[in-house]
């Protein structure tokens, strides 16, 4: 099991210019919130060796649901968190990474090439978040926007359940995502 506690995070984010010993105070009073709001899971995912990583998990409520953990890890392409985290770097850094993505994992309907995903990346860009509509795994739907801390994109804020529920309010959660990122 993967356990992410501040001082793995600190060693994740060790180098940059951003302080992470705040984060998840910052954004779990706002991933419950949304939690209770929508009634779905809520995660913050930080990128760590081409994937993201659960930092912060909410469960939901609800019976049926997406249960995962902290520590959960999905790759950046097939993720509605990586591609969100994905969509905010500029050309030569996304280039970089891209050399370093294996499309193997995923369903059917998760981008299988670089030319797909970036087809992706401008279509999030204009929407303002990303949606994962069974890509990373059948039935399940996830909805993220960038996470930002002092301006700085430090990974992904979303909302995760069953498909057949997500699809329903996708556009209404990923608009209130990006109204709480765009507060702070």
């Amino acid at each position: 099991m993967f356990a992410l506690d501040a001082n793995r995070i600190r060693k994740l984010y060790a180098g940059r210019e951003i302080d992470p010993a705040n984060w998840r105070d910052k954004f779990d009073t706002f991933l419950k919130t949304i939690r209770d709001e929508f009634g779905e899971a809520a995660i913050l995912g930080v990128p760590a060796n081409n994937s993201m990583v659960y930092a912060s998990y909410l469960d939901s409520n609800n019976v049926v649901a997406v249960r995962e953990q902290i520590g959960t890890v999905r790759s950046m392409h097939c993720s509605a968190l990586g591609q969100a985290y994905l969509s905010t770097m500029d050309e030569p850094k996304l280039t970089e990474l891209l050399k370093d993505i294996s499309y193997l994992e995923g369903t059917s309907r998760a981008p299988q090439n670089e030319k797909e995903l970036r087809e992706r990346l401008v279509a999030i860009r204009e929407r303002g978040y990303a949606i994962d509509n069974e890509e990373t795994f059948e039935g399940g739907m996830c909805v993220a926007v960038p996470a930002k801390v002092e301006g700085k994109v430090i990974g992904s804020l979303g909302l995760s359940g069953p498909a057949s529920r997500m699809v329903k309010k996708a556009e209404e959660a990923g608009a209130r995502l990006m109204e709480f990122v765009s507060a702070h």
